[in-house]
């Protein structure tokens, strides 16, 4: 019987490859336009690539190893009856397996299936490659619109639970997938070693239930005779807070006064100024993480404690003597100040922050190595009908040593 499928299976793949030789001269002489060729080619490989594997499956068989096996702890197994069949899906189409197992008896825990073991099968049916596909779709992409892409593109669909299944049992792998990354190259040179954490809302797909609820009717869908009496727009969905943090090492860029608030009221289009069209520094090997962790009482202290572990252990990586400057950016949530009684453990050094703080908005502010003293000066200077005032305390970044506290004195008000 095995010998029947390997050769059926082995014999239509050349077959196949046949007519796509014929494809391809009937299109020559008949002047199809490539795009056609292109798309009958496509669903020919398709084809041959279902065959391929269901030669692959053939060559196996049932995977009979014999009526026991030994496991790696030395306890032995039966095989059962009758093989069992497993459903497998992959980019080419779907497979029905059917191969020997091993265990106690029938309706007990199975011990050892070979078939699964020799061809690494994932415990889904979907295979590992599908999987890769489909959730590398569905991060940027909601779950209906992803099944809608593999049914146009492969001719094959998976449903909203199963995508959804399936990014649950990968989420199992993010701790294991973390603590095998490998390590940061530490900063070089006079390098900043920069952090930041905030939080970010990610909006959470509605139940059939809520989409009923939020469907317009007749009176909804008016138009307002200005813009003044529309009414805003609702959320697409509900959202649930995510912490985020980044880490990098970026070089220094000293800048004035002057150059830092020409960059926060340039207009989008305008042009630098001579003097400061130097290329700025690029983040050099930056990473982000997000959580979405909750405790016991669903609050975000289980992600603003991993977020900041995770923060604590990139400083030590990529700044193990301590000599280099260590630069936290966050807004003004006070949980996230408030983590470990306002102290930071990184590397060698500490970081207190007491009541310093920096409260940034869409600007950044850059340090080198040097002493900013602005006094107790204040700018004004209005854009669009707005105006901005700042006023500056005394910043201090000296080199830092092992055990140096640094502390962050920046406001803006």
């Amino acid at each position: 019987m095995k010998a029947h499928w390997t050769s059926r299976a082995k014999r239509l793949i050349v077959d196949q490859s046949y007519e796509i030789v014929e494809l391809v001269e009937l299109a020559y002489r008949e002047g199809t336009a490539a795009h056609v060729v292109e798309k009958g080619l496509f669903q020919k490989l398709l084809e041959m690539g279902y065959q391929a594997l269901r030669y692959l499956f053939a060559l196996h068989g049932a995977c009979d190893e014999g009526e026991r096996v030994e496991l790696s702890d030395g306890a032995v197994v039966k095989r059962l009856p009758q093989p069992h069949a497993r459903a497998y899906q992959s980019v080419f189409g779907a497979y029905e397996l059917e191969r020997y197992v091993y265990g106690s008896r029938e309706g007990q825990k199975l011990e050892s299936i070979p078939l699964d073991v020799r061809l690494q099968l994932p415990e889904s049916k979907f295979s590992s490659l599908l999987q890769d596909w489909d959730q590398s779709l569905a991060v940027e992409t909601p779950y209906t619109e992803v099944n809608a892409i593999l049914q146009r593109i492969l001719g094959l669909s998976v449903s909203v639970q199963s995508l959804e299944r399936t990014n649950r049992s990968l989420g199992q792998s993010v701790e294991s997938y973390w603590d095998n990354q490998v390590e940061v190259e530490p900063a070089q040179g006079a390098q900043l070693v920069v952090g930041t954490a905030d939080g970010k809302g990610v909006v959470m797909r509605k139940s059939a239930e809520e989409k009923a609820v939020d469907e317009p009717n007749d009176q909804d869908t008016y138009k307002p005779a200005c813009m003044e009496s529309k009414p805003p727009k609702s959320h697409s969905g509900k959202q649930k807070m995510a912490i985020l943090g980044a880490a990098y090492s970026i070089e220094p860029n000293p800048r004035t006064p002057e150059e830092v608030l020409e960059s926060l009221f340039r207009t989008p289009d305008g042009k630098r100024p001579e003097q400061t069209a130097k290329p700025r520094p690029k983040p050099l090997c930056k990473h982000l993480r997000a959580s979405l962790q909750r405790d016991e009482a669903d609050t975000l202290q289980a992600a603003r404690e991993e977020i900041c572990h995770w923060l604590a252990d990139e400083y030590r990586q990529r700044n193990p003597c301590g000599t280099h400057p260590q630069i936290l950016i966050m807004d003004g949530e006070e949980k996230l100040w408030e983590m470990g009684d306002g102290r930071w453990e990184m590397g060698d050094g500490r970081w207190e922050m007491g009541d310093g703080r920096w409260e940034m908005g869409d600007g950044r502010w850059e340090m080198g190595d040097g002493r900013w003293e602005m006094g107790d000066g204040r700018w004004e200077k209005s854009y669009n009908a707005m105006a901005l005032s700042l006023k500056f305390w005394t910043c201090s970044m000296p080199a830092p040593t092992s055990g140096r506290r640094f502390k962050p004195c920046i406001r803006s008000k």
